[in-house]
Protein backbone atom coordinates (compact mmCIF):
# COMPACT_ATOMS: atom_id res chain seq x y z
CA UNK A 1 0.00 0.00 0.00
CA UNK A 2 2.67 2.43 1.13
CA UNK A 3 4.34 1.77 -2.59
CA UNK A 4 1.18 2.71 -4.31
CA UNK A 5 0.17 5.38 -2.31
CA UNK A 6 4.35 6.73 -3.51
CA UNK A 7 3.46 6.32 -6.64
CA UNK A 8 -0.49 8.28 -6.62
CA UNK A 9 1.79 10.73 -4.79
CA UNK A 10 4.23 11.19 -7.54
CA UNK A 11 1.66 11.01 -10.70
CA UNK A 12 -0.27 13.84 -8.96
CA UNK A 13 2.95 15.75 -8.51
CA UNK A 14 3.86 15.35 -12.22
CA UNK A 15 0.22 16.12 -13.20
CA UNK A 16 0.49 19.17 -11.15
CA UNK A 17 3.71 20.25 -12.82
CA UNK A 18 2.99 19.51 -16.41
CA UNK A 19 -0.69 21.50 -15.42
CA UNK A 20 2.05 24.58 -13.97
CA UNK A 21 4.08 24.72 -17.22
CA UNK A 22 1.03 24.87 -19.32
CA UNK A 23 -0.15 27.69 -17.15
CA UNK A 24 3.30 29.23 -17.42
CA UNK A 25 2.90 29.29 -20.94
CA UNK A 26 -0.27 30.41 -21.59
CA UNK A 27 0.21 33.27 -19.42
CA UNK A 28 3.79 34.01 -20.64
CA UNK A 29 1.61 34.02 -24.01
CA UNK A 30 -0.77 36.44 -22.97
CA UNK A 31 1.59 39.20 -21.35
CA UNK A 32 3.93 39.39 -23.71
CA UNK A 33 7.14 37.48 -21.66
CA UNK A 34 9.30 35.09 -23.13
CA UNK A 35 8.71 31.80 -24.58
CA UNK A 36 10.89 28.99 -24.58
CA UNK A 37 11.63 27.27 -27.75
CA UNK A 38 13.76 28.39 -31.44
CA UNK A 39 11.07 29.16 -33.82
CA UNK A 40 11.94 29.94 -37.71
CA UNK A 41 10.42 32.51 -39.14
CA UNK A 42 9.90 33.12 -42.37
CA UNK A 43 10.67 37.18 -44.38
CA UNK A 44 7.55 37.80 -47.07
CA UNK A 45 6.73 41.41 -48.51
CA UNK A 46 4.17 42.60 -50.91
CA UNK A 47 6.21 45.03 -53.63
CA UNK A 48 5.83 45.88 -57.46
CA UNK A 49 9.49 46.04 -57.06
CA UNK A 50 11.49 43.55 -55.26
CA UNK A 51 14.64 44.44 -56.50
CA UNK A 52 14.66 47.90 -54.72
CA UNK A 53 12.75 46.50 -51.31
CA UNK A 54 14.91 43.92 -51.06
CA UNK A 55 17.92 46.06 -51.48
CA UNK A 56 16.91 48.30 -49.10
CA UNK A 57 15.94 45.35 -46.74
CA UNK A 58 19.69 43.87 -46.85
CA UNK A 59 18.17 40.66 -46.80
CA UNK A 60 16.84 37.79 -48.90
CA UNK A 61 12.65 37.02 -48.28
CA UNK A 62 11.17 33.82 -48.71
CA UNK A 63 7.63 34.16 -49.20
CA UNK A 64 6.30 37.01 -52.18
CA UNK A 65 2.89 38.17 -51.36
CA UNK A 66 0.46 38.72 -54.51
CA UNK A 67 -3.11 39.76 -54.60
CA UNK A 68 -5.97 38.32 -56.59
CA UNK A 69 -9.42 39.27 -57.20
CA UNK A 70 -12.40 36.74 -57.37
CA UNK A 71 -12.09 37.06 -61.13
CA UNK A 72 -8.07 36.36 -62.02
CA UNK A 73 -7.91 38.27 -65.06
CA UNK A 74 -8.79 41.52 -63.94
CA UNK A 75 -6.62 41.90 -61.15
CA UNK A 76 -4.45 44.31 -63.13
CA UNK A 77 -4.50 41.19 -65.99
CA UNK A 78 -2.55 38.95 -63.78
CA UNK A 79 -3.77 35.35 -64.15
CA UNK A 80 -3.01 32.42 -61.95
CA UNK A 81 -0.03 31.16 -63.88
CA UNK A 82 1.76 34.73 -64.12
CA UNK A 83 0.95 35.04 -60.33
CA UNK A 84 3.10 31.39 -59.86
CA UNK A 85 5.30 32.49 -62.36
CA UNK A 86 6.35 35.58 -60.39
CA UNK A 87 6.89 34.10 -57.34
CA UNK A 88 8.78 31.02 -59.15
CA UNK A 89 10.82 33.17 -61.24
CA UNK A 90 12.20 34.92 -57.30
CA UNK A 91 12.89 31.70 -56.07
CA UNK A 92 10.49 32.89 -53.51
CA UNK A 93 7.29 30.66 -52.05
CA UNK A 94 3.99 32.58 -52.78
CA UNK A 95 1.08 33.53 -50.59
CA UNK A 96 -1.89 34.75 -52.46
CA UNK A 97 -4.20 36.83 -51.14
CA UNK A 98 -7.57 35.77 -52.49
CA UNK A 99 -11.01 37.54 -52.26
CA UNK A 100 -14.36 37.42 -53.11
CA UNK A 101 -14.42 41.10 -54.14
CA UNK A 102 -12.81 42.62 -57.49
CA UNK A 103 -11.38 45.90 -57.41
CA UNK A 104 -13.20 49.04 -58.46
CA UNK A 105 -11.17 51.19 -60.75
CA UNK A 106 -13.20 54.08 -60.08
CA UNK A 107 -13.30 54.63 -56.69
CA UNK A 108 -9.80 52.41 -55.61
CA UNK A 109 -11.53 50.19 -53.33
CA UNK A 110 -12.67 46.85 -53.42
CA UNK A 111 -16.35 45.80 -53.95
CA UNK A 112 -18.41 42.36 -53.58
CA UNK A 113 -17.48 40.04 -56.78
CA UNK A 114 -20.32 37.45 -55.20
CA UNK A 115 -21.51 36.98 -51.16
CA UNK A 116 -20.42 34.76 -48.96
CA UNK A 117 -23.97 32.76 -49.40
CA UNK A 118 -23.98 32.11 -52.78
CA UNK A 119 -20.57 30.80 -52.55
CA UNK A 120 -21.72 28.36 -49.92
CA UNK A 121 -24.37 27.80 -52.49
CA UNK A 122 -22.30 26.60 -55.22
CA UNK A 123 -22.41 29.71 -57.05
CA UNK A 124 -19.14 30.23 -57.04
CA UNK A 125 -18.02 27.17 -58.20
CA UNK A 126 -16.29 27.70 -61.95
CA UNK A 127 -14.17 30.25 -59.86
CA UNK A 128 -12.93 28.03 -57.17
CA UNK A 129 -12.12 25.09 -59.27
CA UNK A 130 -9.94 27.50 -61.66
CA UNK A 131 -7.82 28.51 -58.41
CA UNK A 132 -7.47 25.24 -57.91
CA UNK A 133 -6.60 24.03 -60.66
CA UNK A 134 -3.94 27.31 -61.36
CA UNK A 135 -2.72 26.33 -57.79
CA UNK A 136 -2.33 22.38 -58.00
CA UNK A 137 0.34 23.60 -61.04
CA UNK A 138 2.78 25.63 -58.31
CA UNK A 139 6.38 24.65 -58.34
CA UNK A 140 6.59 26.25 -55.30
CA UNK A 141 5.11 26.20 -51.43
CA UNK A 142 1.94 27.62 -51.95
CA UNK A 143 -0.16 29.42 -48.94
CA UNK A 144 -4.13 30.82 -49.79
CA UNK A 145 -5.14 33.59 -47.36
CA UNK A 146 -8.85 33.63 -48.62
CA UNK A 147 -10.75 36.87 -47.51
CA UNK A 148 -9.07 38.43 -44.78
CA UNK A 149 -9.65 41.08 -42.43
CA UNK A 150 -13.03 39.69 -42.34
CA UNK A 151 -14.01 41.62 -39.15
CA UNK A 152 -13.53 44.87 -41.20
CA UNK A 153 -16.21 46.61 -42.47
CA UNK A 154 -14.55 47.76 -45.94
CA UNK A 155 -14.51 44.07 -46.76
CA UNK A 156 -17.74 43.47 -48.45
CA UNK A 157 -17.87 40.09 -46.67
CA UNK A 158 -17.94 41.81 -43.32
CA UNK A 159 -21.37 40.88 -41.58
CA UNK A 160 -21.65 44.53 -40.71
CA UNK A 161 -21.63 47.60 -41.78
CA UNK A 162 -19.27 50.66 -40.28
CA UNK A 163 -22.14 51.99 -38.26
CA UNK A 164 -22.47 48.29 -36.96
CA UNK A 165 -25.62 47.69 -38.79
CA UNK A 166 -26.24 44.19 -40.35
CA UNK A 167 -25.62 43.40 -44.03
CA UNK A 168 -27.80 40.45 -43.97
CA UNK A 169 -27.58 36.64 -44.21
CA UNK A 170 -26.04 36.83 -47.48
CA UNK A 171 -22.90 38.32 -45.71
CA UNK A 172 -23.64 36.96 -42.41
CA UNK A 173 -20.72 35.21 -40.46
CA UNK A 174 -22.66 32.00 -40.84
CA UNK A 175 -22.74 32.79 -44.38
CA UNK A 176 -19.02 33.67 -44.20
CA UNK A 177 -18.06 30.17 -42.24
CA UNK A 178 -19.61 28.15 -45.13
CA UNK A 179 -17.99 29.59 -48.20
CA UNK A 180 -15.21 29.43 -46.51
CA UNK A 181 -15.53 25.70 -46.20
CA UNK A 182 -16.61 25.11 -49.43
CA UNK A 183 -13.46 27.14 -50.88
CA UNK A 184 -11.52 24.21 -48.43
CA UNK A 185 -13.08 21.60 -49.12
CA UNK A 186 -12.88 21.88 -52.82
CA UNK A 187 -9.28 22.46 -52.61
CA UNK A 188 -8.75 19.54 -50.14
CA UNK A 189 -10.22 17.45 -52.96
CA UNK A 190 -9.56 13.87 -53.83
CA UNK A 191 -12.14 13.27 -56.60
CA UNK A 192 -15.56 14.54 -57.64
CA UNK A 193 -17.78 12.14 -55.80
CA UNK A 194 -15.10 12.44 -52.96
CA UNK A 195 -15.61 16.44 -52.92
CA UNK A 196 -19.34 15.67 -53.01
CA UNK A 197 -19.90 13.73 -50.29
CA UNK A 198 -17.90 16.17 -48.29
CA UNK A 199 -20.20 19.07 -49.36
CA UNK A 200 -23.17 17.27 -48.45
CA UNK A 201 -22.15 16.34 -45.06
CA UNK A 202 -21.61 20.01 -44.56
CA UNK A 203 -25.02 20.79 -46.10
CA UNK A 204 -24.12 22.63 -48.91
CA UNK A 205 -24.75 21.69 -52.70
CA UNK A 206 -22.73 19.35 -55.19
CA UNK A 207 -20.55 20.81 -57.27
CA UNK A 208 -22.46 22.93 -59.48
CA UNK A 209 -20.03 22.91 -62.42
CA UNK A 210 -18.66 19.70 -64.71
CA UNK A 211 -15.25 18.84 -63.91
CA UNK A 212 -12.38 16.97 -66.12
CA UNK A 213 -9.67 14.78 -63.83
CA UNK A 214 -9.02 14.91 -60.47
CA UNK A 215 -10.11 17.87 -58.21
CA UNK A 216 -8.16 19.48 -55.47
CA UNK A 217 -5.10 21.45 -54.68
CA UNK A 218 -4.22 19.40 -51.26
CA UNK A 219 -1.00 21.20 -50.83
CA UNK A 220 -2.20 24.31 -50.35
CA UNK A 221 -2.22 25.90 -46.71
CA UNK A 222 -5.25 27.98 -46.13
CA UNK A 223 -4.69 30.41 -43.46
CA UNK A 224 -7.43 32.53 -41.52
CA UNK A 225 -6.13 36.29 -41.16
CA UNK A 226 -8.76 38.89 -39.62
CA UNK A 227 -7.38 42.30 -38.92
CA UNK A 228 -5.69 43.02 -35.33
CA UNK A 229 -8.81 45.09 -34.84
CA UNK A 230 -12.61 44.93 -35.66
CA UNK A 231 -14.18 47.63 -37.03
CA UNK A 232 -16.87 47.89 -35.73
CA UNK A 233 -16.64 46.17 -32.24
CA UNK A 234 -20.01 44.55 -32.05
CA UNK A 235 -21.64 41.27 -30.47
CA UNK A 236 -20.59 38.66 -33.55
CA UNK A 237 -17.71 41.11 -34.95
CA UNK A 238 -15.29 40.74 -32.47
CA UNK A 239 -11.19 41.21 -32.29
CA UNK A 240 -10.49 37.81 -31.94
CA UNK A 241 -13.11 37.55 -35.07
CA UNK A 242 -14.62 33.85 -33.62
CA UNK A 243 -17.87 34.12 -35.25
CA UNK A 244 -15.85 33.67 -38.80
CA UNK A 245 -13.48 30.87 -37.79
CA UNK A 246 -14.57 27.46 -39.82
CA UNK A 247 -12.92 25.39 -37.42
CA UNK A 248 -9.40 24.16 -36.92
CA UNK A 249 -9.68 21.00 -39.68
CA UNK A 250 -10.19 23.91 -42.70
CA UNK A 251 -7.06 26.54 -41.03
CA UNK A 252 -3.70 25.87 -41.55
CA UNK A 253 -2.48 29.09 -40.10
CA UNK A 254 -4.21 31.58 -38.10
CA UNK A 255 -2.85 35.08 -38.39
CA UNK A 256 -3.17 39.07 -38.00
CA UNK A 257 -2.59 42.34 -40.19
CA UNK A 258 -1.54 44.54 -38.25
CA UNK A 259 -0.52 48.58 -39.12
CA UNK A 260 0.47 51.57 -36.85
CA UNK A 261 -2.71 53.60 -36.51
CA UNK A 262 -1.02 56.92 -35.12
CA UNK A 263 2.44 59.04 -35.21
CA UNK A 264 5.18 57.04 -33.19
CA UNK A 265 2.89 54.30 -32.08
CA UNK A 266 1.10 55.93 -29.33
CA UNK A 267 -1.57 53.87 -29.59
CA UNK A 268 0.52 50.67 -29.47
CA UNK A 269 -0.68 49.57 -25.88
CA UNK A 270 -3.75 48.71 -27.70
CA UNK A 271 -2.25 47.18 -30.90
CA UNK A 272 -0.05 45.07 -28.22
CA UNK A 273 -3.59 43.41 -26.29
CA UNK A 274 -4.89 42.82 -29.98
CA UNK A 275 -2.14 40.86 -31.04
CA UNK A 276 -1.95 38.89 -27.35
CA UNK A 277 -5.40 38.23 -27.38
CA UNK A 278 -5.54 36.96 -31.90
CA UNK A 279 -2.35 34.93 -30.86
CA UNK A 280 -3.38 32.99 -27.96
CA UNK A 281 -6.75 32.31 -30.04
CA UNK A 282 -5.26 29.38 -31.78
CA UNK A 283 -2.30 28.16 -30.16
CA UNK A 284 -1.93 24.46 -32.40
CA UNK A 285 -1.52 27.01 -35.58
CA UNK A 286 1.93 28.65 -36.86
CA UNK A 287 0.88 32.26 -36.82
CA UNK A 288 1.55 35.12 -38.85
CA UNK A 289 2.09 38.70 -39.19
CA UNK A 290 0.23 38.35 -42.87
CA UNK A 291 0.33 42.10 -43.44
CA UNK A 292 2.32 44.75 -41.49
CA UNK A 293 3.59 48.33 -41.90
CA UNK A 294 2.83 52.03 -41.54
CA UNK A 295 -0.69 53.36 -41.91
CA UNK A 296 0.22 56.99 -39.94
CA UNK A 297 1.82 58.84 -43.13
CA UNK A 298 4.59 59.31 -40.81
CA UNK A 299 7.88 57.19 -41.13
CA UNK A 300 7.64 55.78 -37.48
CA UNK A 301 10.52 53.52 -37.22
CA UNK A 302 8.96 53.27 -33.17
CA UNK A 303 6.13 51.32 -34.51
CA UNK A 304 8.52 48.62 -36.50
CA UNK A 305 10.73 48.12 -33.20
CA UNK A 306 8.00 47.82 -31.16
CA UNK A 307 6.77 44.73 -33.39
CA UNK A 308 9.86 42.90 -33.36
CA UNK A 309 10.43 43.56 -29.60
CA UNK A 310 6.82 41.68 -29.53
CA UNK A 311 7.77 38.99 -31.97
CA UNK A 312 11.16 38.32 -29.55
CA UNK A 313 8.88 37.03 -27.08
CA UNK A 314 6.48 34.65 -29.21
CA UNK A 315 8.39 32.04 -30.89
CA UNK A 316 5.13 30.57 -32.69
CA UNK A 317 5.21 33.63 -35.17
CA UNK A 318 6.59 31.76 -38.53
CA UNK A 319 5.72 34.48 -41.21
CA UNK A 320 6.10 38.40 -41.08
CA UNK A 321 5.15 39.85 -44.47
CA UNK A 322 6.07 43.39 -45.17
CA UNK A 323 3.46 45.70 -46.94
CA UNK A 324 6.13 47.58 -49.03
CA UNK A 325 3.75 49.86 -51.12
CA UNK A 326 1.35 52.56 -50.50
CA UNK A 327 2.68 55.07 -47.17
CA UNK A 328 4.92 51.76 -46.07
CA UNK A 329 7.38 52.01 -48.78
CA UNK A 330 10.67 51.45 -47.37
CA UNK A 331 12.45 54.02 -49.68
CA UNK A 332 10.12 56.86 -48.33
CA UNK A 333 10.63 55.79 -44.57
CA UNK A 334 14.59 55.55 -43.64
CA UNK A 335 13.55 55.42 -39.82
CA UNK A 336 11.60 52.76 -40.50
CA UNK A 337 13.51 50.93 -43.26
CA UNK A 338 16.33 51.21 -40.23
CA UNK A 339 14.19 49.20 -38.05
CA UNK A 340 13.61 47.39 -40.41
CA UNK A 341 17.04 45.87 -41.48
CA UNK A 342 18.27 45.51 -37.87
CA UNK A 343 15.18 43.57 -37.16
CA UNK A 344 15.59 40.85 -39.72
CA UNK A 345 19.57 40.53 -39.23
CA UNK A 346 18.12 38.04 -36.14
CA UNK A 347 19.79 34.34 -37.14
CA UNK A 348 15.48 33.41 -36.32
CA UNK A 349 14.30 35.11 -40.06
CA UNK A 350 14.76 33.27 -42.94
CA UNK A 351 14.88 34.34 -45.94
CA UNK A 352 15.09 30.79 -47.59
CA UNK A 353 12.26 29.18 -49.61
CA UNK A 354 14.18 25.95 -48.22
CA UNK A 355 12.88 26.85 -44.63
CA UNK A 356 8.82 26.48 -45.90
CA UNK A 357 7.26 24.11 -44.10
CA UNK A 358 6.65 21.00 -45.54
Amino acid sequence: MRGKACRLASSLVVGILVSLMLATSTAQARLGQPETGAGTTLLGFYSWDPTIFLGIAGKQHAVRWRTVDWNPSKNFGETWAATITAAASGGWALQVTWSSERYDYATGDPVAAISSDAIARGRGDAQIIAAVRGLSASPVPVILRFDPEMNGYWHSYCARNRGGSARGPEDSAASFVAAWRRVRTIFRGGGRARVNAALIRLGQPRLTVPSVGRIGAPKVRFAWVPNVSANPVTRGNTNTASAYYPGDAYVDWAGVDLYDDKPQNTDWAALRGFLNAQYVAHPAKPFGLFEWGLRSRTDDGIFVDDVFGWLANHRRVALIEWYDSAHSRLADNPLAAAAYRRGIQSPRYTGSRSDFPR
